[in-house]
């Protein structure tokens, strides 16, 4: 994963909108 820097912000963002969304919904 960290060999690709494109997935990295990628896993990033992702996990962070998923981890926003979490709360969202709580």
């Amino acid at each position: 994963m960290t060999s690709n820097p494109h997935l990295v912000p990628v896993t990033s963002k992702a996990k962070n909108d998923d981890e926003g969304q979490d709360h969202f919904i709580e």
